[in-house]
């Protein structure tokens, strides 16, 4: 695991800026086309997610849970990319919650300019 996460981590900055003006591209387009040259529509789910959006500012109260909490919650902190940990968790019948730290003044953070950061 050590390697796969030091592979993910150390991927080169233009690469990566390629990779984030790449995501823009092909969530404007609602769609992209996968290895095995299948359409892959997204523009639906995309809709779906900007339609449900919710912000809450810092000082605000947290609205009541829409569901039950779980039984248990397990917590991990790790030296991986979040989608690299989503994948090393995930399996059928699992419920993964991966927390994204996301940038609320400057959209995206830095993935546009190749940046590693959380």
């Amino acid at each position: 695991m050590a390697a796969i996460c030091e592979r993910e981590l150390s991927q080169d900055r233009r690469l990566l800026k390629f990779w984030g003006h790449e995501v823009l591209n092909v969530m404007k387009l609602g769609f992209y086309v996968s290895s095995s040259t299948n359409v892959i529509e997204i523009g639906d789910a995309i809709r779906h997610a900007k339609d449900n959006k919710r912000s809450i500012s810092p000082d605000a109260a947290l609205p009541p849970a829409e569901q039950p909490g779980f039984a248990s919650t397990r917590v991990q902190v790790t030296n991986e990319t979040t989608l690299g940990a989503a994948r090393r968790l995930t399996r059928p019948g699992s419920r993964v919650v991966a927390l994204n730290f996301a940038n609320g003044r400057a959209a995206g953070g830095g993935f546009l300019s190749g940046s590693r950061a959380q």
